[in-house]
């Protein structure tokens, strides 16, 4: 992993200790990351290729392996490949952020030809 960010959701799983039925839980929903090994059978990822590991749901929340450690391993299925022309700081935000926003926009429902008026907007999200 080279950036792992903090997202709401993880500073949640800290103060309600979520992950404490992990030994050893490393907290991190998401974050961006180059290829170190592969597995055998590996096809679609070579060694220094920049990811995105999807592992909310299966690492984290399931195995107490977030994205805030060095090293995950992780299926090739649970990998997106990055194209040079996004930057690390960006793929580390694809997974939990965007859908924040589509689902606050969602529940907004702010009619055609309006606007939403956003205050102290300091946070990925705000931006």
């Amino acid at each position: 992993m080279i950036i792992s960010v903090i997202d709401p959701v993880d500073i949640t799983f800290i103060k309600e200790c979520r992950l404490s039925s992990f030994s050893g839980a490393i907290p991190g929903s998401e974050g961006v990351g180059i290829v170190h090994d592969v597995g055998v059978g590996v096809t679609g990822f070579q060694v220094g290729e920049r990811v995105v590991p999807v592992i909310y749901w299966d690492y984290f929340v399931g195995k107490g392996q977030g994205a805030w450690q060095d090293f995950i391993e992780i299926a090739e299925t649970d990998l997106i490949s990055l194209p040079e022309s996004v930057t690390d700081e960006a793929a580390s935000l694809f997974i939990i952020s965007p859908w924040t926003v589509f689902g606050l926009l969602k529940d907004l429902a702010i009619p055609r030809g309006e606007f939403l008026l956003q205050t102290a907007g300091g946070s990925v999200i705000g931006r």
